[in-house]
This record gives structure tokens, sequence and C-alpha cells, in this order.
């Protein structure tokens, strides 16, 4: 009955060993870590939140330029139509067909919001 005991308590010992070396090799985080990875989250998603707004002020931008200046009501902006000048048309003019889509203006406007904000940012 002895031996049971004893071979018992050396397995129950040996157990515990066993968790607590498995314990030991877990990967820890420290409060300073955790901060910094929640800190990095908080960064991503207020990103992601101004990258919503700018991308609602684009949109709402076409929008109404798409309405001021679609003169034959086609859905899409000639040169002459936009009252832009013929560099920053092309430039808007992402498939170089000759017309502004809804989305080529968005695309574009989006682009000069984030280049301004990101001016703004760098300066001030």
């Amino acid at each position: 009955m002895l031996d049971f005991l004893a071979i018992s308590a050396v397995g129950k010992a040996l157990q515990s060993a066993s968790n607590l070396v498995r314990e030991l090799k877990r990967p820890r985080v420290s409060r300073q870590d955790f901060s910094a990875i929640l800190r990095h989250e908080m960064q991503q998603q207020r990103a992601g939140t101004k990258h919503s707004a700018e991308l609602k002020q684009a949109s709402g931008m076409a929008e109404t330029f798409m309405k001021q200046r679609d003169a034959d009501g086609n859905g899409r902006i000639s040169l002459a139509e936009s009252g832009l000048d013929a560099k920053t048309f092309e430039a808007a003019d992402l498939n170089g067909d000759g017309e502004l889509s809804p989305q080529e203006l968005q695309a574009y406007l989006l682009k000069q919001i984030q280049t301004a904000r990101a001016q703004a940012t760098n300066h001030g």
C-alpha cells in the first residue's frame, strides 16, 4: 500500500512539474507590450474610420460634380463638360477613354483629399 501511495505522489509531482514547465514555456506579454499592441490596434481603427470618412467625402464631391457637369446626362463627363485643365482631366481619367466615370472621379478626389490631409499633417 505504501508503494502505491509513493508512486501516486511521484506521479502527481511529475504532473505538476510538467504543468509548470508548460506554463513557463507559454509566451508572456508584458503590460508595456500589451499597451503597445492595444495602441497599434486603436490606430488601425482610427485609420480605417478616417479612410471611411475620406471616402464618403470624395463620394459626395464626385456625385455633386457629376450632377453639375454632366450636360448630356450620359453618366460620364468629357473634358469639355468638366471645365478642368487637360492635365488634371488626364490624371483623373484612369482608363484613358477620354471620359470620367463616377468611380474615376471618386478615386481621383479621394487621392486629392488624402494628399491634402497628409500635407496638412506634415506642416501643422
